[in-house]
């Protein structure tokens, strides 16, 4: 006898040495082609590699082959290569706790005092697709013999006790072993609406029918294989080929800032109730809808909120017997300097809450974004309800629509069309960056500051905002429901939102509102292209006031080209309010003492931005200016040189590079002029 190191596995919960146990096992005969390959079969056409197996003769019709997808596609590969490889399952257990495995056995070769011939008296024979099963008192139970020595009994019905008592008169024993938690799992979506028989539940009676299929399962890509897979097998087998789902949505995996899984274990995870004390309701739903990426795992760094001062921290970080990073036991607040308990000291049984030494909430700095987002919708939902006095100008026609109230239509119009298209495909973080962005930027800081001079005094313009006002809370519902509902009822008082093109069916809730319904006609390209130049005209003139410290309320003025002044003229007065202008002008050379720049490829000017220009300055910045637009035009060159981009790349998107490019030349041409005008 001699030592033999080697690594012991020990248990996670109790920490003990795992030892070797030979016993007896059941199995389920799951590479049966009824099983796996009734699974494989059901992925979609799309998503299936190579050539899925044939059917044999004892499976099913076909009914569900190829309706299920997985959504990112990629994971439908982890559920195809399981069940390619896939061995017969072992279901028993060794537990206390679980479904006990709902088998009677018997070791004398007969039940009690009976003889085997006595028993098959006793019990009514009964078949069913050549297995062996006896009907005895109403229920139906299955008999399995070896050589006539053992006996194991079946019973489906665990709740007919008069069988189970006759059975266990007669000397015979329920298996101890329990069911795998995931063979319970796996009849799921149809042990919970009354399967197998509904009757025996009245109230499931017709839950089957209704919701077997359903549409979408999320679920986390760590049980694909154990939970899904399974749930897809055994629905197909005992529902004759039905699906339980259709779709099968792979959520990311949010770990915290170190890239650790959260665990209550190590404190580092974050109550959803915590979030909603400090930041919202709709900040939390907003920002986990938005990290809802294709991506595999999302990082959520975890600070900490002081419960003496309510002071958000970093709380000092130290490593615990498992090698994972975490909080101190007992953090101190670097505002007020007073200790606090950790979640994870809780624990670890490292520290006790005490009233000198209370629990920190745990909170993180990404939830900011979303509680910012939702009081910008908040002030500008009560701004633009001060514009509205309920007047309407009756029919309002599209075309008689001023440039910027045409541009936020399309916008909307374009943003509904992404949503939907996101949507489609799952792409929840799609969903909220475009609300985002359309609300935030497009809505607040372009149009509603675009429309302060003019809306008070247009009926249409007012219409226009009311529309798109009840628009947005309707296609923003969904991701910030409370900001939202509480504000319908405000947006619903100021009168019908309609406009040609756009249906906005009334409701009294909003979780209760129709999808916008929005015509193609209101997709105008010429404003989209008209407002996308004014706001380029609007940056490059905030740049430059910038550059110089010109006080916001001071306003300038500005000489253009005439193509520019005819598209400044489209717009009306939109791009004075923008820019802070007293006058455009129309000039074909640039006045003294005034700034120029280059725009649409020709140059501009603005004055009164200082006393007197500087001549050596301004040449520094238009070099400056030129550089950038030298590193520009270099890289649009290299990208249409690049021939699996000139010539594989759509070609829209060539088109589109091309015209930045001559953009750009056109700009530099005009840099140049104007330093040799100094």
């Amino acid at each position: 006898v001699r030592d033999y190191n080697h690594s012991v596995g020990h248990s996670y919960r109790s920490h003990v040495p795992i030892e070797p146990y030979l016993s007896d096992q059941w199995y389920v005969k799951v590479t049966d082609d009824r099983m796996t390959g009734e699974a494989l079969r059901a992925l979609s056409d799309e998503q299936y590699e190579g050539v899925k197996p044939s059917r044999e003769a004892a499976s099913g019709d076909g009914a569900g082959d190829g309706e299920l997808s997985f959504y990112p596609a990629r994971y439908a590969k982890t559920f195809q290569a399981w069940h390619e490889n896939l061995r017969d399952w072992c279901i028993s257990r060794q537990l206390w706790w679980g479904h006990r495995i709902p088998v009677w056995t018997h070791d004398q070769g007969a039940f009690g005092s009976l003889t085997f011939e006595e028993s098959k008296a006793k019990l009514d024979r009964w078949s069913n697709d050549g297995r062996l099963w006896y009907h005895f008192a109403g229920t139906q139970i299955e008999l399995g013999l070896g050589d006539e020595a053992l006996w194991w009994v079946c019973v489906r019905n665990e709740g007919d006790h008069e069988v189970i008592g006759f059975l266990e008169d007669h000397g015979a024993k329920q298996d101890p072993d329990v069911l795998d938690t995931w063979f319970s799992s796996a009849l799921w979506p149809i042990s919970t609406m009354g399967w197998p028989e509904p009757k025996n539940y009245p109230e499931t009676i017709g839950l089957l029918e209704t919701f077997n299929p359903s549409s979408v399962l999320t679920t986390g890509r760590d049980i694909i294989t154990l939970w899904v897979s399974r749930m897809v097998m055994f629905n197909r087998y005992f529902r004759n080929g039905t699906l339980p789902f259709r779709h099968v949505y792979i959520h990311p995996m949010i770990q915290d800032g170190h890239g650790q899984r959260m665990s209550k274990s190590l404190g580092n995870g974050v109550d959803p109730r915590d979030i909603i004390h400090t930041h919202g309701a709709d900040a939390l739903r907003y920002i986990f809808v938005q990290m809802a990426t294709t991506t595999q795992d999302v990082r959520l760094p975890v600070d900490m909120l002081c419960p003496h001062c309510e002071h958000a921290f970093r709380p000092t970080q130290t490593k615990n017997p498992t090698g994972h990073r975490v909080s101190v036991p007992e953090p101190q607040c670097p505002n007020c300097s007073r200790k606090m308990v950790s979640a994870y000291g809780i624990s670890s049984g490292l520290a006790s809450e005490t009233d000198d030494t209370p629990l920190a909430l745990n909170t993180s700095q990404k939830f900011d974004l979303g509680r910012n987002f939702a009081n910008k919708l908040w002030n500008a939902a009560r701004f633009a309800l001060g514009q509205m006095n309920g007047e309407t100008s009756g029919e309002v026609r599209l075309d008689e629509l001023s440039l910027v109230d045409r541009w936020i239509l399309a916008r909307l119009y374009h943003i509904v069309r992404k949503i939907e298209a996101a949507l489609a495909e799952y792409q929840f973080n799609v969903y909220a960056d475009a609300m985002y962005e359309f609300i935030w930027g497009d809505f607040c800081d372009w149009y509603l500051e675009a429309i302060k001079p003019t809306v008070k005094d247009s009926p249409a313009q007012q219409q226009v905002l009311r529309t798109v006002l009840n628009a947005i809370l309707r296609i923003l519902h969904p991701i910030c429901p409370f900001v939202t509902e509480s504000l319908w009822p405000h947006v619903q008082a100021t009168g019908d939102a309609s406009l040609e093109g756009i249906c906005l069916a009334p409701s009294e809730m909003l979780a209760e509102a129709a999808w916008p319904e929005i015509d193609a006609a209101v997709d105008d390209v010429h404003a989209l292209a008209d407002f996308t130049s004014l706001q380029a005209l609007v940056e490059s003139i905030r740049n430059i006031r910038g550059e110089h410290n010109v006080p916001p309320k001071k306003h300038i003025r500005l000489f253009a080209t005439p193509a520019t002044s005819a598209l400044i003229e489209r717009a009306n007065r939109t791009v004075c309010a923008l820019a802070g202008l007293s006058s455009v002008q129309t000039i074909d050379h640039r006045p003294p003492d005034a700034l120029a720049f280059t725009f649409d490829g020709e140059e501009q000017a603005l004055a009164d931005v200082i006393e007197k220009v500087d001549a050596e300055m301004e040449r520094d910045r238009l070099r400056r200016q030129i550089t950038d637009l030298q590193r520009r035009r270099e890289g649009l060159v290299n990208r249409l040189a690049n021939p699996g981009y000139a010539d594989k790349a759509p070609a829209h998107l060539v088109d589109e590079t091309r015209t930045q490019l001559a953009t750009v030349e056109a700009d530099l041409g005009a840099a140049a002029k104007a330093i040799e005008a100094l």
